[in-house]
């Protein structure tokens, strides 16, 4: 089994003085079925580089949850980390899956991003088109509204214009701003899509 390296959401527990790294047992078994074995990486940048010389991931995925901080995000021990794995995937040109923040993430820091807050995209179902058309889930807050380096395809869009997935040109990076693995069924082309992204480093859409 391929060993794939995660990044983590951080809880703020104030009432405890606590942060706290977590990561759905979904994206676990998502990627489980698709024949990688998932590794969480914590929040803590100094040893992130030890991790990535130990374990020698075939793959990385930025996950869900928070905002960054240059939206007004309060997590920037989680903005370094996935700085560090980002970086690694551009040196080691392994693929590099970013799922809604993540995707965020990958078009704020490489792809020249513009951001607007709309609520409207938190807990819907909608369609998108493009390269890829159908109904996806949508849980984010912040839609990407242009993507300014020229050096990315953009994928899907939704209704009102925003950007929805979109991949480097010449590096294995996909960016999803759904979440595939909160799908009770697993949509069989989003299975099709990241199975091939990650085992080919190629999308076939």
């Amino acid at each position: 089994m391929k060993t794939l390296l995660i990044s983590q959401r951080i809880d703020i527990y104030q009432e405890r003085q606590e942060r706290r790294d977590a990561l759905d047992q979904k994206y676990v078994q998502y990627f489980k079925e698709l024949g990688f074995m998932s590794l969480a990486v914590p929040n803590t940048a100094e040893i992130v580089p030890n991790i990535l010389e130990k374990y020698k991931p075939e793959a990385l995925v930025l996950s869900g949850g928070n905002d960054l901080v240059k939206l007004g995000g309060h997590t920037p021990e989680r903005d370094k980390t996935e700085e560090l794995l980002l970086n690694y995937a551009l040196r080691k040109k392994i693929p590099l899956l970013g799922i809604c923040r993540g995707a965020q993430y990958i078009a704020s820091h490489i792809a020249e991003a513009e951001f607007v807050k709309d609520d409207a995209h938190a807990g819907k179902r909608h369609i998108v088109s493009g390269q890829i058309e159908r109904e996806v889930n949508s849980f984010h807050n912040f839609k990407i509204t242009a993507l300014k380096n020229q050096e990315f395809d953009i994928l899907a869009r939704a209704k009102d214009n925003s950007i929805e997935a979109f991949r480097h040109r010449s590096y294995p990076i996909l960016g999803l701003m759904w979440h595939p693995e909160r799908e009770e069924v697993p949509d069989e082309y989003d299975v099709i899509l990241i199975k091939e992204f990650l085992d080919t480093k190629k999308v076939s859409l």
